[in-house]
């Protein structure tokens, strides 16, 4: 009998851009999946949960 490994990767970033937008969270498949985007204030401009939007 064949056995199947599947290997999910996730990283844990902290992503910042030139204009203050900040991610943290985790990473998979080179997507956002879980965790939250903060504008330069502070405000909570996204939340993903297992890939969707909140």
């Amino acid at each position: 009998m064949k056995q199947s490994i599947t290997l999910i990767i996730l990283s844990v970033l902290l992503f910042s851009s030139p204009e203050g937008e900040k991610c943290k969270g985790e990473w998979k498949e080179s997507k956002f999946w879980n965790g939250t985007c903060s504008d330069h204030f502070g405000n909570i401009t996204l939340k993903k949960v297992n890939g969707v939007k909140q």
